[in-house]
């Protein structure tokens, strides 16, 4: 759904109720100069995921969505990464799952976060979200 996420590869691969998971492949153009995965790469992938849990979590209300915006992250580095990455996305489910049920219109924030893993299975990266979601009347 997302067009830039076809230069990078970026796939989301889970999609479940309590969160999702989106890999980045590994490739020689998304490396840095160190040889290890590019931290934008890293990123790219991070906010995918997240955005992979938003969608599993507000999946009965995902065709009233009008608008979903990224506000506010963080992301830190833990070591360098290596090989095919894979993000571990969630939201704040205690938001997410009651606003689920609900029809109205309305507007509402939600955090969420991503765990970056890379092929050896070590956690290279953690990132926080606020997202900004806006629904129709359903």
């Amino acid at each position: 759904m997302v067009p830039f996420c076809n230069l990078t590869g970026v796939r989301v691969v889970e999609l479940r109720r309590d969160g999702g998971v989106a890999e980045l492949p590994n490739r020689p153009d998304l490396q840095n100069h160190m040889g290890t995965v590019h931290a934008a790469a890293q990123f790219l992938a991070a906010e995918v995921s997240g955005a992979a849990a938003f969608s599993g979590a507000l999946a009965p209300r995902i065709f009233s969505l009008r608008s979903f915006v990224l506000r506010d992250c963080r992301i830190m580095y833990l070591r360098p990464a290596v090989g095919r990455i894979r993000a571990h996305g969630s939201v704040d489910i205690e938001v997410a799952h009651p606003a689920a049920e609900r029809t109205a219109e309305e507007r509402f924030e939600i955090r969420g976060g991503s765990l970056l893993y890379d092929d050896a299975g070590a956690l290279v990266a953690k990132a926080e979200f606020d997202y900004r979601a806006w629904f129709d009347a359903s």
